[in-house]
């Protein structure tokens, strides 16, 4: 009964490619949106990260008149700072059609700079005296673009400049314009001191969260100093990136909803449509269940492919990321304490989330971990992965100051490794055990008991003809 099921299904489908394709289309949709949606607020600081990886962003940026030589010795000669750049800047007007703006020009650091090199997205740096690199949001925000020219007006007792705009740049430096006042760009270290007379000083610490410790002390050396923390820079990213997710989550509630009506009507129209295929399952002794299966079941396949090809790197790839990591501390690293350290510490310093922890639901700790842990205990294979991962978890709670638990996927990268599995396979057991969930949300699609109402659709729509006459 089932093969004769499986076979009417399998025919239905090649004989109705465009709806087939349109429910796929709607399912996959639907399903993309949420994961994009997940995906965002999985990785609400990913912007900023980023930004801040590519640009060595500091962690604490201090500007002021001028800065002599003794003030930066003071403010970079300490144990807790890893690397500086002081370079000169100056306040400018640009006058545009939308009327004045205030800008902060800098020196163009070098591209190998320790610290706050600002990252090229359009054009190319600087290669001549009269050229400038705007800060992207304020270019965008104005209707700049390269080979545009900018007129900078200089403050009392420096020189007005016509600058060529050479490209756009991202930066952590400060927040996107106009939410953060002034504009930034960067030139040449003499079309700057042209403009006026001023220091910025960047500096990176060796932890990133004592900020707030060398700004008190640094504003107890200097008066009239603007200093910018990188939580600040963060913070307000982060708002914005926010904000993004709502919009992106309200339109996610529409795709499913229109993806609901689009499934809906396409399986009442084909109820309608196949109420003699009906009569002939039921001819063959299917039940009202063996109906809504049939029915159902065709759709199987299509859903499941549409649900795996939203599978990405955020909630299936940190198994893998997390593999990788033991296996080079098990197999080619030193001592564990000191590679535990150092990975925590690369992680931090990228502010990137480590891959194994954490959980938004599960605090403070996950309980499937040590269920799994104590089940490799009994079969004997807990061994040298499992024991990295949860000296890496002591570490990461130190030196976060706070609990961060084990998560499934990060035991499960620990067990897959102590029975031989490669960690460039573990995407790929992953992605079998989302096909088995999403079948059973499937399955539960099931349970909705509409089978009596096709029944009695198909008794009231076709009559019943005797063979004999």
């Amino acid at each position: 009964m089932l093969a004769a099921a499986l076979r009417v299904a399998r025919a239905d489908l090649l004989a109705r490619k465009g709806q087939t394709a349109l429910t796929a289309l709607a399912i996959f949709a639907a399903s993309a949106a949420l994961v994009v949606t997940l995906a965002l607020r999985a990785g609400i600081d990913d912007p900023f990260a980023d930004a801040q990886r590519a640009t060595r962003g500091a962690d604490v940026g201090i500007a002021r008149g001028e800065l002599t030589e003794d003030q930066i010795a003071t403010l970079t000669n300490r144990p807790d700072v890893t690397a500086s750049d002081t370079r000169p800047a100056a306040f400018a007007t640009t006058p545009l059609a939308r009327g004045p703006v205030e800008l902060r020009v800098e020196g163009l650091p070098a591209p190998n700079a320790h610290v706050d090199v600002p990252h090229v997205t359009d054009g190319r740096r600087p290669a001549a005296g009269n050229e400038v690199l705007l800060e992207r949001s304020f270019a965008r925000e104005t209707g700049l673009k390269p080979g545009d020219s900018i007129r900078l007006d200089a403050r009392e007792g420096g020189q007005d400049q016509t600058l060529r705009v050479a490209g756009l740049a991202v930066t952590t430096e400060q927040a996107t314009f106009p939410r953060w006042d002034p504009a930034l760009a960067w030139a040449p270290d003499a079309t700057v001191k042209a403009l006026g007379t001023g220091t910025r000083l960047a500096v990176r610490l060796k932890d990133p969260d004592a900020a707030a410790a060398y700004i008190a002390e640094a504003q107890n050396e200097l008066r009239g100093v603007s200093i910018t923390d990188w939580h600040d820079v963060r913070d307000t990213i982060t708002d914005q990136t926010n904000t993004n997710t709502i919009i992106i989550g309200v339109n996610t509630l529409l795709a499913l909803i229109a993806a609901g009506f689009t499934v809906a009507t396409v399986i009442s129209g084909r109820v309608l449509a196949q109420r003699r295929e009906i009569g002939l399952l039921k001819a063959i002794g299917l039940t009202p269940k063996g109906v809504v299966a049939t029915l159902v079941g065709e759709y199987l396949l299509v859903a499941l492919a549409a649900g795996l090809l939203t599978v990405g790197n955020v909630f299936v790839g940190t198994m893998e990321g997390c593999a990788r990591i033991l296996k080079i501390g098990v197999e080619t690293a030193g001592e564990a304490s000191a590679y535990c350290r150092d990975v925590v510490e690369a992680h931090r310093q990228e502010r990137r989330a480590l891959p194994g922890f954490g959980h938004p639901i599960h605090k403070p700790d996950d309980p499937r971990p040590p269920r799994l842990f104590e089940v490799a205990a009994e079969a004997g294979c807990e061994g040298r992965y499992i024991a990295l991962l949860k000296q890496l978890s002591a570490e990461l709670d130190r030196r976060a100051g706070r609990h961060l638990t084990i998560n499934a996927t990060g035991a499960i990268a620990a067990l897959l490794l102590e029975i031989g599995l490669p960690a460039e396979s573990l995407r790929g057991i992953a992605v079998v055990s989302r096909a088995g969930g999403l079948i059973g949300h499937l399955l539960e699609e099931r349970a909705t008991h509409s089978g009596r109402a096709i029944w009695e659709l198909v008794d009231e729509a076709i009559a019943y003809e005797d063979p004999d006459g």
